[in-house]
C-alpha cells in the first residue's frame, strides 16, 4: 500500500509539474460531450420552461497527461480536481436562473479521471432550468422512453452549429428533448367533460319550445365552453406558430354554440 501511494504521489508530481490549467492542450482541441437526461423535474407550457437534472458526459485528450503504467507501479487511471487540468468551457445558453460553466465550481466541481494513454472523462451533473420553444401542435409517436409522473420522454437528439461575437468564433451543440403528456389525468377531468358538453349542446334542439328552457339552457353550455377555452389558454403558451388541436376544436365548437343559440330565438 505504501508503494502504490508513493507511486501515485511521484507520478502526480510528474504529471502536474510545469502543468499549466490555463492552456489548452493544443490549438483544436476536440471535445466529445453526450447529454445524459436523469429525470425530468418541471416542464410549464405556459411559461415555456424546462427544468432537468442531467449528465454531461465529456471526453478529450490531453497528451501533457501521459505516462507509462509499467514504469508507474502499474497505474492506469488517476482521479483530480477540476481546478487542476484544463477544462473545456460549456455555457447552457438558454439558461433561466444562472448562466456559469458547466461542471465549474459554481456547481459541484466534479473530479476528471484521466487514463494513462491522455484521455480524460468528466462527467459533471447540473440541473439546469431553461427556456424553449414548445411545438404543442408537432405529432409523437406512442413509444415511451422514461417514468415520469405528468410525462414520457420520447426521445433526444442533438446537432452543431457555429457562431462568431466579433472576432471570437464559437461552436454551438443544440440538445433536442421530445416529451408526450400522459393522458390519463387530462383525458378524464378536461376531453370527457367536453365531449358531454358538446352532446348537450346538440340536446337543445330536442327540449321542446313550450318548455320555454332553449335560451337558457344553450347559454349554459356555451359559457361552459367558454370556461374550458380559458383554462386550455391559460395553460398554453401565447404564441401564434403553433395552434393546439384542443384549441382549434373548442374554438369552433364555441362557433357552433353561437350558431345554436341564435337559431333558437
Amino acid at each position: 500500500t505504501s508503494d502504490f501511494v508513493s507511486d501515485e504521489e511521484n507520478l502526480r508530481t510528474a504529471l502536474f509539474t510545469g502543468y499549466t490549467p490555463a492552456v489548452r492542450p493544443q490549438q483544436t482541441t476536440e471535445v466529445t460531450i453526450l447529454q445524459i437526461p436523469l429525470s425530468l423535474n418541471k416542464l410549464d407550457i405556459g411559461e415555456q420552461l424546462m427544468s432537468m437534472s442531467t449528465l454531461s458526459a465529456m471526453v478529450w485528450f490531453d497528451q501533457r497527461l501521459t505516462w507509462d503504467p509499467t514504469v508507474n507501479g502499474g497505474i492506469q487511471f488517476i482521479t483530480v480536481d477540476t481546478d487542476k487540468v484544463w477544462t473545456p468551457s460549456v455555457v447552457v445558453e438558454n439558461a433561466v436562473e444562472k448562466v456559469g460553466t458547466v461542471g465549474g465550481k459554481s456547481n459541484d466541481g466534479t473530479p476528471l479521471r484521466i487514463a494513462h494513454f491522455g484521455l480524460i472523462f468528466w462527467y459533471p451533473p447540473m440541473e439546469m432550468s431553461t427556456s424553449c420553444e414548445m411545438r404543442i401542435a408537432k405529432e409523437t409517436d406512442l413509444v415511451y422512453y422514461s417514468a415520469n409522473g405528468e410525462w414520457d420522454m420520447q426521445g433526444t437528439w442533438s446537432d452543431t452549429g457555429y457562431f462568431t461575437d466579433g472576432t471570437q468564433f464559437f461552436k454551438r451543440l443544440n440538445f433536442y428533448f421530445t416529451f408526450r403528456r400522459k393522458w390519463q389525468f387530462y383525458g378524464q377531468n378536461l376531453v370527457l367533460p367536453i365531449v358531454l358538453t358538446s352532446i348537450l349542446m346538440c340536446a337543445v334542439f330536442a327540449l321542446p319550445i313550450e318548455s320555454g328552457e332553449k335560451m337558457g339552457f344553450s347559454l349554459t353550455v356555451l359559457l361552459s365552453y367558454v370556461v374550458f377555452l380559458t383554462w386550455v389558454t391559460d395553460n398554453l403558451p401565447a404564441v401564434s406558430t403553433d395552434v393546439s388541436v384542443l384549441q382549434v376544436y373548442l374554438a369552433i365548437v364555441l362557433g357552433l354554440g353561437v350558431l345554436a343559440t341564435l337559431l333558437t330565438t
